[in-house]
C-alpha cells in the first residue's frame, strides 16, 4: 500500500499510536498461527528431471507415521494440527522439509497459455512441475478438470515476535487487533536502563510498528519522546530518528537511555535483534526565544542571548552559514563565494566601516546587522547593507502565531562585544 496516510495503533486504555508517512510502503507483519491441514501432501523431485516432482500424502511419511505413534495419535489429516502442537520431532520434520511440504490451489491464469505442454508433462495426477511465469515460480499439477497449483508450506514461515523473542515460525499476516502486549507492560518499568513507571510503551510494540513502516535508514520522528522508546528501538533497529522532549525527562530519561543503548544494554529487543551496542547520536538544546516584547510593547533582544549566540541566530534567520574567518573579522558568516553577514553589538561609524571597506574586493557584498548606527552609514558604500537589529528579524518572524520557527543552534566562540542599546 502506497501514498500518504496516517495509520493509528490503539494501544491500551486512552493511549493512542498514530503512524504518518508522506509516502507509506507498509511491510508485512505476522503474527504466529496453527498448522494448517490443509498442508497434507509432500513432493519429492523425480530422478533425472529437475523440474518434475512426485506427490504424495504426508501421513504416509515413515517420519509422520513415528511421530503419531510417539503420542499415541492417529495417523490422519484432520490430526496435523495437533501433532505440530504436541511433537517437536513432527515439526522439526515440517522445518526441515518446508519446501516440499505443500497443499493444492487454484492455478494462476499463465497455465491457459501452454496447457499442451503441461498435458504432454503431466502424464498423471501425481506428478508436479515447477514453472516460471513473469518473476514468479509456480508449481502445476494435473487435475481431472484442469490445473492446480501446489503451494509450498515455506511461504508460511515467517519471522514473528513475542515475549519470547522473534523468530521463524508458522505465520499468518498480522491484522488490526494486537494482543499480547499486556505481557510485556508487567517488565517495562526499567526497560533501557531507566525506571518509568506506567508510562512506558514496550519496546517490541516500537519494534513492530517501525518494522511495519519503515525501511534501515529511514528517519523516525518522535515529537513526545518521554524515556526514549521509540529511539531507543529506532537505533537497534539501523534508523535514523529525531526526539522531541520538552520536560525533564530529556535529561533523566531519554538521554541516559540512549547512552546505555550505545553501550549495549541487553534490555527490551536487544536479544530479539542480537544488538551488541555502537553508533552515536546529537543531543540539541532549543534555544530561547530571540525576540522579546519589553515592558513597553516594544520589541528587544533577548537579554540571555550572548553575542556569539546572537551572531549565529541572525545568521540562521537570514540564511547564511556562520563561519568566522580568521583572516577578515568581518566576515563572520557567508551565503555564497562573494556574500558575507557580520553581526555586532557595537555602535556603528565611519571609522568602523572604514575598517571593513579597507579590506573589501569589488566583487564582495556585505551585510551588517547591528543595533545602531551613524545616520548615512547604510547608503556609504553600494556593495554594503547595513541593517538594524531587531527591525531586521521582525521581517522574519510572524508573532502570536500558532506554529513556531524553531532557534537550535551551536553557540560559537566568538570575542566579547559590547551589549546592545538603544541608541541610534
Amino acid at each position: 500500500m502506497q501514498g500518504g496516510c496516517i495509520f493509528t495503533v490503539y494501544f491500551l486504555g486512552d493511549n493512542l499510536l498514530h503512524v504518518y508517512s508522506k509516502h507509506l510502503t507498509m511491510n508485512p507483519i505476522y503474527e504466529k498461527s496453527d498448522y494448517d491441514d490443509h498442508y497434507s501432501y509432500i513432493i519429492k523431485p523425480l530422478d533425472g528431471d529437475s523440474d518434475l516432482y512426485i506427490m504424495s500424502a504426508l501421513i504416509e511419511e515413515q517420519a509422520v507415521i513415528k511421530a503419531f505413534n510417539t503420542i499415541g495419535l492417529k495417523p490422519s489429516s484432520k490430526n496435523l494440527p495437533q501433532l505440530y502442537s504436541l511433537s517437536e520431532p513432527f515439526r522439526k520434520y515440517v522445518y526441515e522439509n518446508r519446501e516440499y511440504i505443500g497443499r493444492t490451489h487454484t492455478a494462476p491464469a499463465a497455465v491457459k497459455q501452454e496447457q499442451h505442454f503441461l498435458n504432454s508433462m503431466l502424464t498423471n495426477g501425481k506428478l508436479v512441475i515447477k514453472r516460471q511465469y513473469g518473476n514468479d515460480t509456480y508449481f502445476i499439477k494435473k487435475t481431472s478438470t484442469g490445473f492446480n497449483q501446489y503451494i509450498p508450506i515455506s511461504l508460511k514461515f515467517n519471522m514473528v515476535d513475542s515475549t519470547n523473542g522473534y523468530s521463524l515460525q508458522l505465520s499468518n499476516i498480522l491484522g488490526d487487533w494486537w494482543d499480547g502486549f499486556y505481557l510485556d507492560m508487567g517488565n517495562v518499568d526499567d526497560e533501557g536502563g531507566v525506571y518509568f513507571k506506567n508510562s512506558k510503551k514496550p519496546e517490541r510494540l516500537l519494534f513492530r510498528i517501525i518494522n511495519n513502516f519503515t525501511q534501515p535508514g529511514d528517519i523516525v520522528l518522535d515529537s513526545f519522546l518521554g524515556s526514549g522508546t521509540t529511539a531507543a528501538v529506532a537505533h537497534k533497529l539501523n534508523r535514523k530518528y529525531i526526539g522531541i522532549e520538552l520536560g525533564e525527562h530529556c535529561y533523566s530519561l531519554s538521554h541516559p537511555r540512549l547512552n546505555n543503548v550505545i553501550a549495549g544494554e541487553q534490555t527490551g529487543i536487544s536479544s530479539m535483534v542480537n544488538w551488541q551496542g555502537g553508533g552515536g547520536f546529537k543531543f540539541y538544546e532549543l534555544a530561547p526565544s530571540l525576540i522579546n516584547k519589553d515592558e513597553f510593547g516594544e520589541y528587544i533582544i533577548n537579554p540571555d542571548y550572548s553575542a556569539e549566540m546572537l551572531a549565529a541566530a541572525i545568521a540562521l534567520h537570514e540564511g547564511f552559514t556562520y563561519e568566522p574567518d580568521s583572516s577578515a573579522f568581518w566576515k563572520q558568516s557567508h551565503g555564497n563565494e562573494k556574500s558575507y553577514l557580520f553581526v555586532t553589538t557595537r555602535h556603528l561609524n565611519a571609522a568602523f566601516m572604514d575598517s571593513i571597506i579597507g579590506g573589501m574586493e569589488d566583487d564582495e557584498y556585505l551585510v551588517i546587522a547591528c543595533c545602531s548606527f551613524d545616520k548615512g552609514m547604510d547608503k556609504l558604500n553600494p556593495h554594503i547593507t547595513v541593517k538594524k537589529i531587531p527591525q531586521m528579524l521582525l521581517e522574519r518572524c510572524e508573532f502570536d502565531k500558532a506554529d513556531y520557527n524553531l532557534n537550535i543552534i551551536h553557540p560559537p566562540v566568538y570575542d566579547d562585544e559590547e551589549e546592545c542599546d538603544d541608541e541610534g
